[in-house]
């Protein structure tokens, strides 16, 4: 009895301490084991919630998150959920560029654009792009046959859409117009990724996803400029722009408040670094309380 009770608090000690990591795959081993013989709607959701999760908290596991990413993508392909899938493929690429499945991410990427998303312009420069950084790709074949001669270069597209966003008569930017400029400087950055027109592009972008509200995209953007394109000098004000979107634009204060720290420990002389002590002195005050506070 005594040997029976010992055997199970050992194999209690021994599963508490296992790795939360090793957990989480081994979770995703089973629902990946499950959906073979069992695709319902209910264990799809499950295995992409399961694979987001794993890349949140093992934000450096490159290798495997560019692989969950890319089959969560998959996941929702089959749901007709493109958009999705697209938003996923970007992702895994942007965040994880030098990671072996990032060829086969674009090259799903590009088909997505093609047949489901109606970019076939956009999806013709994936696969130029595929072509021209990965000429050794399996695929090479299959992309090279689907490329066309393009009638204009992206960068051109790029200044043309800058001159079509602004509508005269609502005097905003056309949302439409801006999110197809968005997604062409997004596209430019993953096919010409040593271009030093790419951060450039990418920080107009971020900006006018700021002006359209489309918030979620902008910190995507600056986080995308600051981690993959250090030399840029405009790096640093991506970073404190993610605190200021956070903070001005989204009233999401203790988590602008992080940001804005690393800001000023990562750039002190920065032309921001003052603005930013003052942010992070007021931060989540009303403009009165700030004006009361200047006679103390």
């Amino acid at each position: 009895m005594k040997t029976n009770v010992l055997f199970a608090l050992v194999l209690l000690l021994i599963v508490s301490c296992k790795p939360e990591s090793s957990v989480m795959d081994m979770s995703i081993s089973g629902l990946e084991k499950t959906i073979e013989t069992n695709a319902s709607d209910s264990i799809s959701t499950a295995l992409i919630k399961a694979y987001r999760t794993h890349v949140a908290d093992n934000p450096a596991d490159s290798e495997l998150n560019s692989k969950y990413l890319y089959r969560a993508a998959g996941l929702f392909t089959k749901k007709n959920q493109h958009a999705n899938a697209a938003q996923l493929l970007l992702q895994g690429i942007k965040s994880y560029p030098t990671a072996s499945n990032t060829p086969t991410s674009l090259h799903l990427l590009a088909d997505l654009y093609k047949n489901n998303l109606r970019m076939p312009d956009l999806a013709n420069d994936l696969y130029s792009g595929l072509a021209a950084n990965y000429p050794n790709y399996p695929s090479i074949d299959q992309i090279k046959a689907a490329m066309k001669p393009a009638d204009t270069p992206l960068s051109d597209r790029i200044s043309s859409l800058i001159a079509t966003m602004y509508n005269e008569k609502t005097h905003f930017l056309d949302r439409n117009k801006a999110t197809q400029y968005i997604n062409a400087c997004e596209v430019y950055a993953i096919t010409n990724p040593k271009d030093e027109k790419s951060p450039e592009f990418l920080f107009k972008a971020a900006e006018t996803s700021r002006t359209i509200k489309n918030y979620p995209k902008a910190l995507e953007i600056y986080d995308w400029i600051y981690n993959s394109f250090g030399s840029y000098p405009k790096s640093g004000q991506a970073l404190f722009l993610k605190a200021f979107t956070l903070d001005n634009d989204m009233k999401k204060y203790e988590l602008a408040r992080p940001v804005y720290q690393s800001f000023l420990e990562k750039h002190p002389d920065d032309i921001f670094a003052k603005d930013t002590k003052f942010l992070l002195e007021n931060l989540g005050k009303s403009d009165n309380e700030i004006i009361n506070n200047f006679g103390k």
